[in-house]
């Protein structure tokens, strides 16, 4: 089994000790120690750090710097060499917000494989956490720096399987060129619904996008671990990984399905979330929370309609989810449909997956 060295370690671990909200200092000072001295980096207009390495790479390298800290700072971390797990310390579980592996990681590893010579175009993303806005604004505004590019992939996923074949209800790449990823790395993946990351920015230029499992879990929560057993078998993959096998077979131009996206507002749920209906396949409820949230089938409340969490869940101050009290017995149906930004045909849809109509 391939590990990391001590020295590969403590990089992580110091690493991880940076608590660095989206367009912090921390995050700022995080860039300048670990981005800025590799050779020949730049940061472009949308505050995203780019290095090539090869001429006309064909492979985006892509993760981001921000974390979801609410306070810029440092944290102390525990070390478990007997499960390989990184965690918060008990100090800092009681004040800090999350352990950054989400994504640390990924700046971790592709910083590892830049310094090993894996050939691509690196991109340290800038605002993720925030919607995306690093790359989104490069997608917009210099796709320029894109061309060439037929396969980005995000390491920047929960657990230690997945790769992402779609985000934001939308297909991100194909199954053939996933199929030939699981085949170069060597690695026990499997294909997996996504939410959304930095690569699903591009999938409207560059042909094949996808997430990668980099091995934390626990996510925007106090209770994130990191496997850095995992973080070790993937880096050594990522760097013996021969390129020339990825297979590219999906036209990021093709006309796509008509797609229905709209935010139920319901007045039991703590917040309001985006679901997708996609017309043509006619996906079930559950097929779509995946889709949307890469996370497994809830329980679902039949008062608000949100999914039933456990408050000891680590998703359960991230997604939103059932509050209803034994008071709010009113049915489903009569909750009143929220109109507002929706045409006559989207309520008329609405409507009839109430069973209304």
């Amino acid at each position: 089994m391939s590990r990391l060295t001590p020295s590969q370690l403590g990089t992580l671990c110091r690493m991880l000790s940076f608590c660095r909200p989206h367009g912090s200092d921390m995050d700022e000072m995080f860039c300048r120690e670990y981005l800025a001295p590799l050779p020949g980096i730049v940061r472009d207009v949308h505050r995203n750090w780019i290095v090539d390495i090869g001429e006309s790479p064909s492979v985006l390298w892509s993760s981001h710097t921000d974390t979801v800290h609410w306070v810029s700072g440092f944290q102390t971390l525990h070390v478990d060499h007997a499960r390989s797990l990184i965690t918060l310390s008990k100090r800092s579980r009681k004040r800090s917000k999350c352990l950054g592996g989400d994504d640390t990681v990924g700046v971790f590893l592709m910083r590892e494989m830049f310094l090993a010579g894996v050939p691509g175009r690196y991109i340290f993303h800038y605002g993720e956490e925030a919607g995306c806005e690093g790359s989104s604004d490069l997608a917009k505004y210099s796709p320029e720096t894109l061309e060439g590019i037929k396969y980005a992939i995000a390491l920047d996923r929960a657990g230690t399987s997945d790769i992402i074949t779609s985000q934001l209800g939308d297909t991100c790449c194909s199954d053939e060129f996933a199929q030939s990823l699981i085949d170069a790395l060597g690695l026990p993946y499997t294909p997996e619904y996504g939410s959304y990351t930095d690569t699903a920015s591009y999938v409207d230029i560059i042909p094949e996008c996808t997430n990668l499992s980099v091995g934390y879990s626990g996510a925007h929560s106090n209770r994130e671990s990191v496997d850095f057993a995992h973080v070790g078998v993937l880096l050594d993959a990522l760097v013996k990984m021969d390129q020339s096998r990825l297979i590219c077979s999906r036209d990021p131009f093709a006309p796509k399905p008509t797609v229905t996206r709209f935010a139920s507002s319901n007045p039991h749920a703590k917040h309001s979330y985006p679901a997708v209906i996609d017309r043509v396949d006619g996906n079930t409820r559950d097929a779509l929370w995946r889709t949307s949230y890469g996370w497994g089938t809830p329980e679902w409340c039949d008062i608000c309609d949100c999914p039933v969490i456990d408050e000891d869940d680590p998703n359960y101050h991230d997604l939103d989810h059932c509050v209803c009290t034994p008071e709010d017995n009113r049915p489903y149906d009569d909750i009143a449909i929220d109109t507002r930004g929706l045409t006559e045909d989207e309520v008329k849809f609405m409507r009839y997956l109430r069973g209304l109509d």
